[in-house]
């Protein structure tokens, strides 16, 4: 990946334009809302558009959304992207379709992932840079011409492990964000998200990215401006993945018992020592208690773990504290419910 993140570096310097055609190893594309559209082979791709072989005919001049895919990727797969495109054309094989690409996509970077995608021959490649572009169509939608920002941090300071982070969590805000009325008019503050991808990016953990996630689609407000979120990032950027566990199941079993209006539960959240080597798969009970000793420390729960005692302790107090709730409702989401976009750990 060395080369495009070279290539993606020098954004910005002029180019001779060109748009190449390229034979893509074995894409296919559908109409993104069309109930009877089915996936067609694309023939050839380039910056500039997609020849796709099908029997439809879309309306020539049409503006709708493209969704392109690896054939015999199951719908709804992370290892695809919409994006809009207007009906160029028609022969006797199939359509012409050409890109419209939202505002703040640098047409440079599309190009270069575009034929990084047609090029790679990898299953693996292939499919990180499907995840990639939808990152970056998602983030140009959100910030426009401010999306660089973010979108840099991919090609510069960010190593491989952690872009491949900072592009799932793109995704799965992306998927939160889909779910929610108007949410195509959304928009977020660019330093905002890109001082979120930059930290959020460091995370390890399906529960931990799921809670930078959830931060990221709540910056999204109409109007873009909204930096309140910024409070939340250094509470969560040396999160564990089993202090985001513990954390997690705390305010989703504080949930289950508090009413709308409160702020936090008036029932202590507590766990037999069993149980917490069962949520967590430690049994080093002493590292358990370091974890809810840092999440304390960090306003996350309401109480600290008594190290004084040499009594073996009865149960371990993960009761999250008002501060908590409000990290944990940022995150999952006000548009969703909080156990289906941070679900519960089974058991717990």
């Amino acid at each position: 990946m060395s080369d495009w993140k070279r290539r993606l570096r020098k954004l910005g310097y002029p180019e001779t334009p060109r748009a190449e055609r390229r034979i893509p190893p074995g894409f296919a594309a559908r109409k993104r809302n069309g109930a009877d559209s089915r996936a067609a082979h694309i023939h050839d791709i380039s910056s500039t558009g997609i020849y796709l072989l099908t029997e439809e005919r879309w309306p020539l001049g049409e503006l709708t959304a493209c969704t392109i895919q690896i054939e015999g990727a199951p719908p709804g797969a992370d290892a695809e992207f919409s994006v809009q495109v207007k009906v160029a054309r028609h022969d006797k094989d199939g359509i012409g379709l050409s890109f419209v690409l939202p505002p703040g996509v640098d047409p440079q970077l599309w190009e270069l992932l575009i034929e990084k995608a047609a090029t790679l021959r990898r299953e693996e490649g292939i499919n990180f840079m499907f995840r990639m572009l939808r990152a970056v169509l998602f983030l140009s939608r959100l910030c426009g011409a401010g999306a660089n920002h973010a979108i840099q941090l991919f090609g510069g300071e960010l190593d491989e492990a952690r872009t491949e982070t900072a592009v799932q969590i793109s995704i799965e805000a992306d998927k939160l964000l889909a779910s929610e009325p108007g949410a195509a008019s959304l928009r977020a503050h660019p330093e905002h998200v890109a001082h979120l991808i930059k930290f959020g990016s460091w995370s390890i953990g399906g529960l931990s990215k799921q809670l930078w996630a959830g931060l990221l689609a709540t910056s999204c407000t109409p109007d873009g401006t909204d930096e309140s979120n910024r409070q939340y990032v250094d509470l969560l950027v040396n999160v564990t993945p089993t202090q985001a566990l513990i954390f997690v199941v705390a305010c989703n079993k504080a949930l289950d018992v508090m009413s709308e209006d409160q702020d936090h539960p008036s029932t202590r959240i507590t766990f037999t020592p069993e149980e917490m080597k069962q949520l967590t798969g430690k049994t080093d009970l002493t590292r358990v208690a370091t974890d809810i000793a840092y999440l304390f420390h960090s306003g996350l729960l309401d109480k600290n773990f008594d190290f004084t005692s040499y009594i073996p302790t009865e149960n371990f107090d993960i009761t999250p504290a008002g501060l908590g709730m409000e990290v944990f409702r940022k995150c999952k989401g006000h548009f969703a419910d909080a156990h289906s976009v941070i679900g519960k750990v089974e058991g717990a």
